[in-house]
């Protein structure tokens, strides 16, 4: 978008092409199931992703709570020191990649 600094438009350019990929694809192409959600204690992460996969969990500042790998299709996640609230987390492959997105809810 063009403008001014008082705020007139001058020309507008549209996107003409799709992205090639989009958060809803990613977690599409990946099964994977986290329960409980909300939680108070633990996550459990089961997946179809084996060895070499890691997961990062956010908080909704971005700031990243925990970092671990994945060793076998079902890892669960102890988050008895996690304030209540929304988290974010991103399955990555071993070249760091993200396969999968979603976000699950702490409330004690």
């Amino acid at each position: 978008m063009d403008y001014e600094a008082n705020g007139t438009v001058n020309e507008v350019t549209w996107q003409k092409a799709s992205p090639a990929l989009s958060v809803k694809d990613i977690q599409s192409s990946t099964a994977v199931d986290l329960y409980p959600n909300p939680t108070q204690n633990e996550i459990n992460i089961e997946t179809s992703l084996t060895n070499n996969s890691s997961i990062s969990i956010l908080d909704v500042t971005g700031k990243l709570v925990k970092q671990t790998k994945f060793t076998m299709n079902k890892i669960r996640i102890s988050v008895k020191d996690f304030d209540n609230g929304i988290y974010f987390y991103n399955i990555y492959d071993a070249d760091g990649n993200i396969l999968h997105s979603n976000k699950f809810i702490v409330a004690k």
